[in-house]
């Protein structure tokens, strides 16, 4: 069996500095697929470069934690959805918290899905093709999300939702922060594996494995190589977060990125000839057969 790799930019959208950085990880080094925000302050500007760039497959990433409502914009204030938003408009920022509220019911479904589905209309009507579907901070697989989302997905045609079932970490002794990413993938692993039937159902599919997710905006060309050396038989996706000016996007997302640094490790001269020893194709979702 092939080891098909596809490597996806999260964030596509999001701020200019991102979007240069991924589509110069994409023409100059392995970045096959991107992700976009449809709340994102350069969802316009990212439009423009994927027209530009048609080699590159364009997906959703779908938020509930990120930017304002897009139900009834521009012309309604975001009323339709009140279980969702404050008077402000904007989504909340705590993707746990709301998961919470999700679960415990506090939080209309029926609301979640006039969001979502603005944001794929959004993209949609752009003429862009949505090859694929994830979402921001990984809300997407709330179980009651899920079930929403993957009802979307046949509704606007796409076949491939993230879904991280099989995760990789690195090798070496665990850091604290190592220690806190390995309980994230733990979590996110165990809620991929309530929604798994659910994709089944649905005649959908999803990347036989899923990494990167342990060194979000932490990459670099060490863990790359570590990562694409051991991808396995089947299909992988890689997600990263490449950008440019690293102090311009701290200022407004102070997650502790490194921007820059994946950016570098993308590009890096070595990658693609590690890439090639290591007998691993790279693909996009738009190019496997079904």
């Amino acid at each position: 069996m092939a080891k098909l790799l596809i490597i996806n930019a999260d964030d596509f959208g999001l701020e200019e500095e991102v979007n240069r950085g991924i589509i110069e990880a994409h023409r100059r080094g392995v970045v096959t697929s991107a992700s976009l925000i449809p709340t994102g302050s350069a969802f316009g500007h990212a439009i423009e470069l994927a027209r530009d760039n048609p080699r590159l497959d364009v997906g959703a990433h779908l938020t509930l934690t990120r930017g304002p409502s897009l139900v009834g914009m521009p012309v309604l204030p975001p009323t339709q959805v009140p279980s969702l938003v404050k008077g402000d408009g904007l989504l909340p920022q705590n993707p746990v918290s709301l998961a919470g509220r999700i679960v415990l019911g506090l939080v209309s479904l029926t609301q979640i899905r006039l969001e979502l589905t603005a944001q794929l209309e959004k993209i949609h009507s752009t003429g862009i093709r949505i090859t694929h579907i994830d979402s921001h901070q990984h809300i997407h697989l709330v179980p009651a999300v899920f079930r929403l989302v993957t009802g979307l997905a046949q509704q606007f045609g796409v076949t491939w939702l993230r879904l991280p079932l099989k995760c990789q970490f690195s090798r070496g002794r665990p850091t604290a922060a190592g220690i806190m990413q390995r309980l994230k993938v733990a979590s996110l692993r165990g809620t991929a594996a309530i929604d798994s039937p659910r994709l089944t159902e649905a005649g959908l599919r999803c990347a036989d494995y899923y990494v990167g997710v342990e060194f979000s905006g932490r990459l670099s060309d060490v863990e790359m190589e570590n990562l694409v050396t051991n991808v396995p038989d089947g299909i992988t996706e890689l997600s990263c977060h490449p950008g440019v000016d690293d102090v311009r996007l701290s200022q407004n997302h102070p997650w502790g990125y490194r921007w820059e640094r994946e950016l570098a490790a993308l590009c890096s001269a070595g990658m693609v000839a590690t890439i090639n020893r290591s007998g691993v194709q790279l693909v996009r979702y738009s190019e496997i057969s079904v």
